[in-house]
């Protein structure tokens, strides 16, 4: 493998946790649900809640790989 090949910060495998971590946050907050899941935990939300967050944070990683694609062009 090409030792001088650079992978984008996004997609290094010891930075998933940590992206993951501020996207799922992002999409708490923008839902309004970040205080609910602060008290009683993430298991708290409804199956509706949790399919909402998982699509906010779907668009929010689609916006990580879209601003690391731009900047490799």
């Amino acid at each position: 493998m090409n030792k001088d090949f650079n992978i984008p910060d996004p997609y290094h495998p010891n930075q998933v946790d940590l992206h993951l971590d501020d996207v799922q946050q992002q999409a708490l907050e923008q839902l309004g649900l970040n205080e609910q899941v602060n008290r009683q935990g993430i298991e708290s939300l409804s199956p509706e809640q949790a399919a909402q967050v998982g699509q906010v944070m779907a668009e929010g990683f689609a916006a990580l790989a879209s601003n690391v694609n731009q900047q490799s062009e």
